[in-house]
């Protein structure tokens, strides 16, 4: 169990934000987040998850598979997707899609599973990939 962590890297909890506390729970828990932030302020780097989603873009950015229904950003356990405006030339707003932000995503694919016009992929593992995978293990018999 991780009683001060929380789903986005680097966020740590103490006392009243997370539940009703008294003062020494209060006090033990602020020593545990700082503690942790301790601990990764003592890092020489940062690391973050090298597989993270990412929203399909074909150029030119108009191009992009995204219907901008957003169902993405809604199942995300990290809110990792934001919006991204496709402008043109003159700055008109052309269409909104969801892009995802590499430093919070933690690779869970749940977008992936939620988008209906298959726009996003874990990076190197596209559904493409991942069907001729699980096709070749099926007929390797």
């Amino acid at each position: 169990l991780k009683p001060v962590e929380t789903n986005t890297a680097g966020i740590f909890l103490a006392g009243a934000c997370q539940a009703p506390k008294d003062i020494p729970e209060t006090v033990s828990q602020a020593s545990g987040a700082a503690a942790k932030v301790a601990i990764l302020f003592s890092q020489d780097e940062l690391s973050r998850e090298p597989v993270v989603a990412v929203v399909n873009r074909s150029a030119p950015p108009l191009y992009s598979t995204c219907v901008g229904c957003f169902m993405c950003a809604t199942a995300c356990p990290y809110q990792a997707i934001g919006e991204e405006l496709i402008t043109d030339r003159k700055g008109n707003v052309i269409k909104k899609v969801a892009k995802v932000n590499p430093g919070l995503c933690q690779g869970c694919g749940t977008c992936v599973a939620f988008c209906r016009s298959k726009s996003i992929d874990i990076q190197g593992y596209s559904n493409e990939q991942m069907y001729t995978e699980v096709m070749a293990l099926l007929n390797d018999e």
